[in-house]
């Protein structure tokens, strides 16, 4: 249902980062500030580390709120008026009027001149509901890896239902694993009710304009970096655990980003490739690995690479339980 309600002053920062930041990003957030200053907290925003923090949160909450628009008309507003998406980053508000005028079949100057102060004092509202009702943030679940053999859709499908039933958000590249866990897990949270698009986040490079790997939309799309290497980079500094599905190198490139960063990786090994070369490589030396603040219990770690797919997978949902509550195996 569309509500009307005076100009917030956050709709007004909005619409003032819109013109001056020119780029929905961590980096355009803090340099042009407005809207932290109208959600932070004053007495804190001097701190480069609250505001760091801050500005992720926001930039996130907003790409999932706009993600989340039904009407594509409206979402495409969106986008442009925040700069959302790389075809309109660094460009003034009317060269981004210009450009859905020449590539967007059927949107008009009028649409987006009668409809655009509905959706962003929408996109206030949402951000100001989403900051009020604020809890602890859940730690981030990456889905490193790679397949070809859709034969493994099932075990993503079991893992991503399985971690919907824990305090966790993901995090993916376009990959199959990181998508399909993803999917799982978005009809699993809508199937208790509380899906919600702040809960998945899918990365893609800047400059890829459209995602084409994407085929279902749920939680949002980060663009970042115009190299593999800068996203994978992106991906784990935002990491609180990483779960290895298959892979080749790319994926190993990821686990040593992973250990450089202190960040503890989890391979699924019966999935073979690079899951299976790391657990290989570390199953006799589980007391150096720690998961939680404590080490891995070898029997656990076992697991992994068990037969029976769905006891693996449990072996890595226990392990996961571990991150999350610092538990001693």
């Amino acid at each position: 249902m569309t509500r009307s309600y005076p100009r917030s002053q956050l709709h007004e920062a909005l619409e003032q980062y819109g013109r001056r930041g020119r780029r929905l990003s961590e980096g355009r957030m803090l340099s042009v500030d407005v809207v932290l200053r109208q959600l932070g907290d004053g007495t804190l925003l001097s701190d480069p580390g609250y505001r760091e923090q801050l500005a992720r949160r926001v930039v996130t909450v907003l790409r999932s709120l706009i993600t989340a628009i039904a009407d594509p008309v409206d979402r495409r507003i969106a986008e442009a008026v925040l700069a959302a998406t790389p075809e309109f980053y660094d460009k003034t508000v009317e060269q981004r009027r210009a450009f859905v005028r020449e590539h967007d079949l059927g949107f008009t100057d009028e649409q987006f001149k009668t409809r655009r102060a509905r959706v962003v004092g929408d996109l206030a509202a949402d951000l100001t509901a989403a900051f009020r009702n604020h809890t602890e943030p859940m730690s981030r679940i990456f889905i490193s890896g790679s397949y070809d053999d859709v034969s493994w859709d099932r075990d993503a499908t079991e893992l991503g239902t399985a971690l919907a039933d824990l305090p966790v958000s993901l995090i993916a590249g376009m990959g199959l694993p990181g998508r399909r866990v993803s999917y799982a897990m978005a009809d699993a949270l809508a199937a208790k009710g509380i899906y919600s698009p702040t809960r998945i986040q899918l990365f893609s490079r800047a400059n890829v304009t459209q995602p084409t790997d994407a085929d279902r939309r749920v939680g949002s799309i980060v663009y970042v970096g115009s190299t593999q290497q800068e996203k994978r980079r992106e991906m784990v500094h935002h990491s609180s655990v990483v779960i290895l599905f298959g892979g080749g190198n790319g994926t190993m490139e990821e686990t040593n980003l992973a250990e450089e960063h202190g960040v503890p990786v989890i391979p699924l090994a019966f999935t073979g490739g690079a899951a299976q070369q790391y657990w290989v490589s570390h199953r006799h030396a589980t007391g150096d690995i720690r998961i939680g603040g404590h080490p891995v219990d070898p029997g656990t770690y076992a697991l992994l690479n068990h037969e029976v797919h769905s006891l693996a997978l449990r072996a890595a949902i226990d392990l996961v339980t571990q991150v999350l509550y610092n538990r001693k195996p």
